[in-house]
């Protein structure tokens, strides 16, 4: 028997393919979850692996950085054979001397991530506050350079791919020129765009967290000997977990910091998922981006309120949801031929009803609650189901897709519901054109603060024109009772969604007959939704609720 190792779960297509290359049988392990156990805990768990072989399944080219860590997991098991699966199905196998060097290179790493992240320990503690003072502004018009340290590796798939894209874009759209620096591809090949390619770090730290310090070592040096050969306007930077590269760079360079604040990773990770190994660190990197930012952005008005919390004043401070871009989510663009096509490459029936989620199955997602009211449905009330031709379409992977096949992913659930994987984000506006209807469960916070969201894929819903079923829930709930950010005085507030109560199921179950039940008015709803996104949430409204912010501080000169 054959280890498998990924980093996280495969997807089913990749899956089938390693069992057909290998021709073997074969069992996975995911070494992600690695990361949030201990030493001792995640000793046991690599050393119960079982095989004298095994193989490091990369799954696409964005993974490949990883090749490395899941090599270094399968050498501690003791596997006499270790080979590579690479994304278009080749076969690597991994040398004697290779294996041989990975102890030098774990050490090596292991030295300069530890002094890397003491030293950043030291200048947080020694950065109080920020200055107060703007930074210096370039007389012309000038690039920006879109700083973005993550470290996620995998497909291109969720928001946080259509936003970077659609403000990237937005900046191009304004007279702009952006590069973009990054070890993850540029998600848009628009003109005008340029990515700065990084080498992506060899990840073998532990815990893993301290390979984000000295990443950011790298990526500060090289992305400012680029810097000095251009004449930038100012700093656009994506906050990500560990780093503050955006602040520091900000000093050597002299460019105003326009930071985007999508919300707390260390919070995230202590509520949705495992508080990490440097928690305490992680916070006070975010902090000092924060106080540090010229303007920071968010998406919601309860983050806007978390960062003044912080210190940050609020004209530093802009709020604008997430948006789209209306040419890529254009119904028009998809034939019915095109959504049939789909429907059968996931052996759907031509004539389903089709409800579908589509995200990257997180805790706040609400996608194990969606898939426990459909096995409810399943078991109390079949008959809708057959008589309205009703099928779930679950789009993506993640955190909760354990419960959610749990739920689901056996008869007689499985006829009523297709489990796609994930899916890249370019491919998201198919899928939702080949649907009737989206599904948007979102949970409050588990912690009882407030929902501070403002999920992507809402305003995408809203712009292909179908029926929303949605959770009542702070942001969501007022954009689909139709009171958009920046209304015009004869803005019109009539409901874009049918809303649930987040979390009943009963009410979710109610929402989603109402929908089924009046297909008319539920596509006048759907209509009114897509006219709203494109009256207020495309990526050019919100860029430029920016620039006009960073006129009124100074950051911009407008003579």
């Amino acid at each position: 028997m054959i280890c498998v190792i990924s980093f996280r779960a495969l997807g089913e297509p990749f899956r089938a393919r390693v069992r057909s290359v290998l021709g073997e049988e074969v069992y996975f392990f995911e070494a992600g979850k690695l990361r949030t156990l201990g030493v001792r805990r995640a000793w046991q768990e690599i050393a119960a692996l079982k095989g004298r072989n095994a193989v490091v399944a990369i799954e696409n080219e964005e993974s490949r950085p990883l090749a490395g860590p899941l090599t270094l997991v399968a050498a501690i098991a003791g596997f006499r054979r270790v080979s590579a699966l690479w994304p278009d199905g080749s076969v690597e196998r991994v040398s004697f001397a290779r294996l041989a060097r990975l102890p030098f290179r774990v050490v090596w790493d292991q030295v300069v991530s530890r002094v890397r992240y003491v030293l950043a320990r030291r200048d947080t503690r020694n950065r109080v506050s920020g200055d107060g003072k703007l930074a210096a502004l370039p007389a012309e018009k000038g690039p920006v350079l879109y700083l973005d340290a993550n470290l996620s590796f995998g497909v291109a798939a969720g928001g946080s791919v259509g936003h970077i894209k659609g403000v990237i874009d937005a900046l191009c759209r304004s007279g702009r020129e952006v590069d973009y620096a990054s070890v993850r591809k540029i998600p848009t090949s628009g003109p005008g765009t340029h990515w700065l390619r990084l080498d992506a770090p060899t990840l073998y730290a532990f815990p893993s967290e301290l390979n984000y310090y000295a990443f950011a070592s790298r990526y500060e040096a090289q992305v400012e000997r680029w810097a000095r050969l251009r004449s930038y306007q100012f700093l656009y930077q994506r906050m990500s977990l560990h780093n503050y590269s955006g602040a520091r760079l900000r000093e050597r360079l002299g460019l105003p910091l326009v930071l985007e604040y999508n919300g707390s990773e260390a919070w995230a990770a202590a509520n949705w998922g495992e508080r990490l190994a440097l928690h305490d660190m992680a916070v006070a990197t975010e902090e000092v981006s924060l106080r540090s930012a010229d303007l920071v952005v968010t998406v919601s008005e309860v983050l806007a309120d978390e960062v003044a919390s912080k210190g940050v004043a609020r004209e530093r401070i802009v709020v604008y949801p997430n948006c789209i871009d209306p040419a890529i989510f254009d119904p028009s663009r998809f034939t019915e031929d095109d959504s049939v096509e789909l429907r059968r490459s996931h052996a759907i029936p031509e004539d389903a009803v089709l409800a579908t989620f589509i995200g990257t199955f997180g805790t706040w997602h609400g996608v194990d609650f969606l898939a426990r009211a459909i096995r409810r449905l399943v078991d109390e009330d079949r008959e809708f189901l057959m008589k309205h031709r009703l099928h779930f379409m679950l789009v993506g992977d993640g955190l909760r897709m354990p419960e959610v096949r749990a739920a689901v992913d056996a008869e007689p659930y499985r006829q009523f519901v297709t489990l796609t994987g994930l899916i890249p984000q370019s491919e998201a506006p198919r899928y939702l054109a080949a649907s009737n209807m989206f599904l948007s469960p979102h949970m409050p916070n588990p912690d009882g603060t407030a929902f501070f969201g403002s999920p992507t894929k809402l305003f995408e819903y809203m712009a292909m024109g179908r029926p929303i079923i949605a959770a009542d829930l702070d942001q969501i709930g007022k954009v689909l009772r139709g009171k958009p950010a920046s209304p015009p005085d004869d803005a019109s507030s009539r409901p874009l969604a049918a809303l649930f109560t987040p979390g009943d199921m009963k009410d979710f179950v109610a929402a989603l007959k109402s929908v089924v039940e009046d297909p008319a008015k539920a596509a006048m709803i759907g209509e009114d939704a897509r006219r709203s996104a494109l009256d207020f949430y495309t990526w050019d409204h919100h860029v430029g609720v920016i620039f006009d912010r960073m006129v009124e501080i100074g950051l911009i000169d407008t003579k």
